[in-house]
């Protein structure tokens, strides 16, 4: 479900908020656990232990964010992993004043990812909100490095600005067992800042 709310205060300051919710059948609207269970136990731990550090992001020169994640897997017993999927399924964007919007305000255009890879492999999927990275040969427990890009709303270079979103991280393993978290990520802009500054929250925005 994609929505758009302007809002313009007397200001002429305004807020553009643009959110994508994606609702999936393992999550209902009051769930509050970062962990979503498809089958009952599989995914607690130590049966599967899934840990998504603090991570890094480049604001690039071509409207887009890099994040740099590492994605954590422990497993007892072992088993393998054949694929990760990261669903980008909330996004907000709040631009500091409403001078710092282009023309450009068509909601299809940003809020996708537009490339990735996820331990070395090349995630399919850009232009979406699901990337995928499929192993050719399953994967042992470990860290995952994963590198998402995102596009954002076109915005005057000086200008503040402030981007939160979610991404649900699917790992999938031999045995067919799905295991899920979600992350979520502040990211503020200021006017003399090149980069965003980045906060990692877990669960819903």
């Amino acid at each position: 479900m994609r929505k758009i709310i302007v809002m313009k205060k007397i200001s002429l300051l305004f807020t553009l908020i643009v959110s994508w919710t994606l609702i999936f059948s393992q999550v209902t609207e009051n769930t509050t656990n970062n962990i979503d269970v498809p089958v009952k136990g599989c995914c607690d731990p130590p049966n599967v232990t899934i840990n998504i550090p603090a991570g890094t992001s480049v604001l690039n020169a071509d409207n887009t964010i890099t994040l740099s994640q590492n994605i954590q897997v422990n497993t007892s017993p072992v088993k393998l992993i054949t694929s990760i999927q990261a669903e980008l399924n909330y996004f907000e964007f709040i631009p500091g004043s409403e001078d710092c919007l282009a023309c450009n305000k068509n909601s299809i255009t940003f809020g996708n990812f537009i490339k990735g890879t996820i331990s070395s492999t090349p995630a399919v999927g850009s232009g979406t909100h699901v990337m995928t990275s499929n192993f050719t040969g399953p994967k042992p427990p470990g860290t995952f490095p994963a590198s998402l890009t995102i596009s954002l709303p076109p915005v005057v270079k000086c200008c503040e600005g402030l981007v939160r979103w979610c991404i649900r991280y699917v790992i999938t393993f031999d045995d067919c067992t799905v295991c899920t978290k979600v992350v979520c990520y502040e990211k503020k802009k200021t006017a003399t800042d090149s980069n965003f500054n980045l906060t990692t929250k877990s669960g819903k925005p």
